[in-house]
């Protein structure tokens, strides 16, 4: 095995390791609120440490990224073009405030209010869910075995998260309803 491929292989396996903890932190809460016990309110707990090993393992992806660059030289050629690097590079972004989030203390100011309020983490992740599955999704045919089970993984995300955000909200109508409040 060649350099280019040793390289190749580490950005799928970072690539992978990087989805498998962001997939946990994604569904950790609708899973707890779900389906409760011992492994989901574990999950659920962990959820910040989840983010900031995904910033760990997105940055080593990204210095496997930066290898492959240097090592390909003028040969390199960016497989998504300028949409996807830019698209890359704003997901890194999303990726870091949300680790940083749970590794700090949020400190006071606007900038941090905004990053600290539910809508802004739903759209962070609802963005970084997005790139995962433009990534994975279109190599389930062409790809190896472990993109399919990647694909079903990205699928299923949103449909237990949506899935616990409906049952919450029936759940709080009918709290409502039973105390007498009227919507």
């Amino acid at each position: 095995m060649d350099n280019i491929e040793v390289i190749r292989l580490l950005l799928r396996v970072t690539a992978r390791t990087s989805f498998v903890l962001f997939f946990a932190a994604f569904v950790a809460r609708a899973g707890q609120s779900l389906w409760p016990g011992k492994y989901t309110n574990w999950l659920a707990r962990n959820r910040g440490r989840f983010l900031i090993f995904l910033g760990i393992s997105h940055t080593i992806h990204l210095f496997v990224i930066v290898s492959l660059v240097v090592s390909l030289g003028e040969k390199f050629r960016l497989p998504a073009g300028l949409h996807g690097l830019l698209a890359g590079i704003f997901v890194y972004l999303m990726i870091y405030v949300l680790a940083l989030r749970s590794l700090f203390r949020v400190p006071e100011g606007r900038f941090w209010k905004i990053v600290d309020s539910p809508l802004f983490e739903r759209w962070a992740m609802y963005s970084i869910w997005t790139i995962f599955a433009i990534s994975f999704l279109s190599r389930i045919r062409p790809g190896p075995p472990v993109y399919s089970f990647l694909g079903i993984a990205i699928i299923a995300g949103p449909i237990i998260r949506i899935t616990a955000g409906i049952r919450t909200q029936l759940l709080r109508g009918k709290d409502q309803k039973s105390i007498g409040w009227t919507q």
